[in-house]
């Protein structure tokens, strides 16, 4: 599996991580994982961390399925989650994250990209935790 989910038990946050060769079905599959869990509910912000993709193959169509998602089937859902940070440091997986941003402007959500998991932390506000045992995932 190209990605993993992790639901914090001491924020309202939801860390959605790439790694490898990700393609634009395993983006989907993922989003539809995270939002039709119950305990999407509860969160307020989103993180997708895109730092370790090596690959990407994201087309058109892809896109496409992603904006329906965003704005179509889960924009109610979407709405409650209050804001988005991807990270990307790659320039290619940079590029895509603003166009997702672009092509989903709609659903509600504010969305930002950025180059760190600390820097989406400043963004959402967020308190950067000082020792892994202060703030641990539950990992789907």
């Amino acid at each position: 599996m190209a990605y993993s989910i992790s639901w914090y038990d001491n924020e309202p946050i939801v860390l959605l991580k790439f790694h490898g060769k990700v393609t634009g079905r395993q983006i989907t599959t993922a989003l539809d994982e995270i939002w039709s869990d119950a305990r999407f509910g509860a969160i307020s912000h989103q993180i997708w961390d895109c730092h370790r993709i090596t690959e990407l193959d994201v087309d058109w169509p892809d896109l496409q399925a992603l904006k329906l998602m965003a704005c179509e089937n889960h924009a109610a859902a979407s709405r409650r989650a209050g804001k988005v940070a991807l990270v990307a440091s790659r320039e290619v997986v940079y590029a895509c994250c603003k166009a997702i941003i672009a092509m989903t402007r709609n659903d509600g959500l504010k969305k930002k990209v950025v180059r760190s998991v600390h820097e989406a932390r400043d963004w959402l506000r967020l308190e950067t935790p000082r020792s892994p045992s202060e703030n641990r995932p539950v990992v789907q």
